[in-house]
């Protein structure tokens, strides 16, 4: 009983784990279709990152 019960929270984290690696992997293919799109967007995306830490 108890190695089911095991069983079912391994496979809960796994199937959580691999939505959030997939949602992450979305993201940054938009991110990649962006900078693609708009060559300097990523000097810009890093300007605006750095400024904001001041």
């Amino acid at each position: 009983m108890i190695a089911s019960a095991n069983k079912n929270k391994e496979d809960k984290v796994m199937t959580e784990t691999s939505k959030k690696i997939d949602i992450i992997n979305n993201r940054l293919a938009i991110l990649e279709m962006k900078v693609d799109s708009k060559p300097r967007f990523g000097q810009n995306f890093l300007f605006r990152m750095i400024a904001s830490c001041f």
